[in-house]
């Protein structure tokens, strides 16, 4: 839970935190051949925070404060900062202002300054900060762009001539509306193939300025790694040019808002099956199974319980069958989807024969929005906003309007390996 910090206090602590201690291991590129040191201080500032305080302080300064201090809520008091900086804090918290001989601390971050000049860039971060919160908040005049996938019912979907709807739109609205700024939504058509993958997708909107943020992103550890590749092409985008097309991207680093829904994968019953009691894969036994082959389900039921179900599994082609349209039809009498696709379905034939188990499998992500860990004050302004929406009732009430089966989030707020344990259990 965040705490109450005011929006342009963030956007100025953030600037510090990531600046302070990279500044003064960086005092090189104050003297670059451009004369102007601010981006060359900023980009070194970012890696070097990411590889010597992130163990503690967390990546992108996101932390519990539990451990320590969380430090998108540090106050804004210039003599303390100096204070912390220069003399550490409870024996935890390395003096970086002692002098190279009486103390380590410096030399194990990298940082080998005379006291003097440190100081002096210590003061130099923070009138650096000061300009830099500035023009964040200056940003923060501007609309807040979302993207969004345009057709991932019932969470977005835009179709020509149509209103703009989905769970997301809702949410997106709600959430502009909190922190003040108008939206613009940039919609686009996720490729999945060979060549691109969510991530990338994601990453390349964002490192192109397409929006600040992706909505519905599934929360994995996965999914929020540094890419292993440098640049991606971009999906196709409402507005892109031929040339959008071709290009590739330079890629960031992403960093996700917290975690506003649940979505795993359920059970849904044909008309033969209906009324079946589903409390587990095991129920599943006997019943004509239908799963769309090189899908996760597909890997869950065929591995169940070392293959018990397997003559009971029928394979189709994900595209070219309709998977839903044959259960409902009775030829089939049971599958394993996301619960997001049932809830497309219910809303495109309302008076469908397939029905909901009510059993949800223990393989499921939260979703949440991703944006670039360049930006963390937008992240924080996000997550107060979903943090009142979610209090208010008003997620929810958003997906009963789209039709969506709503969860609520659910710990762990990331998911990690547990995928393959499950699995392999």
């Amino acid at each position: 839970m965040l705490r109450e910090v005011a929006y342009k206090t963030a956007a100025k602590i953030a600037a510090v935190a990531v600046l302070t201690v990279a500044l003064a291991a960086t005092a090189r590129a104050a003297d670059d051949a451009t004369g102007n040191p601010v981006q060359a201080q900023i980009d070194h500032g970012k890696s070097t925070y990411a590889e010597k305080c992130s163990h503690c302080h967390g990546p992108n300064l996101m932390n519990s404060g539990t451990i320590t201090p969380d430090l998108r809520a540090f106050p804004d008091d210039k003599t303390r900062f100096v204070t912390t900086v220069k003399n550490g804090k409870n024996n935890k918290m390395p003096a970086l202002g002692r002098h190279p001989q009486r103390g380590p601390d410096r030399g194990a971050l990298g940082l080998h300054l005379e006291p003097e000049k440190a100081m002096r860039r210590w003061l130099a971060a923070w009138s650096l900060a000061a300009v830099l919160a500035a023009n964040a908040a200056h940003a923060a005049d501007g609309p807040l762009s979302v993207c969004l996938d345009e057709d991932r019912p019932p969470l977005s979907v835009h179709h020509k001539g149509k209103a703009d709807s989905g769970f997301d739109v809702l949410l997106a609205q709600a959430i502009a509306e909190r922190i003040g700024r108008p939206l613009k939504i940039q919609w686009f058509e996720s490729r999945l193939d060979e060549d691109s993958s969510p991530q990338l997708e994601a990453n390349a909107l964002l490192s192109d300025g397409r929006c600040s943020l992706v909505g519905g992103y599934a929360l994995t550890t996965d999914s929020l790694v540094k890419p292993g590749m440098k640049t991606a092409r971009l999906p196709d985008f409402t507005g892109a040019t031929r040339e959008d097309r071709r290009r590739r991207v330079a890629l960031g680093v992403l960093a996700p808002s917290q975690p506003y829904v649940y979505s795993p994968m359920t059970v849904v019953l044909g008309p033969k099956a209906k009324g079946r009691k589903i409390a587990d894969i095991g129920d599943l036994a006997g019943l004509r199974l239908a799963i769309e082959s090189g899908s996760l389900g597909d890997a869950i039921l065929m591995t169940f319980d070392k293959g018990r179900l397997i003559d009971g599994i029928t394979h189709l082609v994900p595209g070219r069958d309709d998977l839903l349209g044959a259960l409902a039809s009775g030829d089939y009498d049971a599958t394993l989807i996301d619960l997001g696709r049932f809830d497309a379905h219910r809303a495109a034939h309302p008076d469908t024969a397939i029905t909901a188990s009510g059993y949800y499998y223990p393989i499921g992500a939260n979703r949440g929005y991703v944006g670039l860990a360049s930006d963390p004050a937008l992240i924080d302004a996000v997550n107060k906003a979903l943090t009142e929406l979610a209090a208010e009732g008003k997620i929810a009430e958003f997906g009963r309007q789209a039709g969506l089966t709503y969860l609520p989030p659910r710990e762990p707020a990331i998911l990690g390996d547990v995928w393959m344990k499950i699995i392999q259990r």
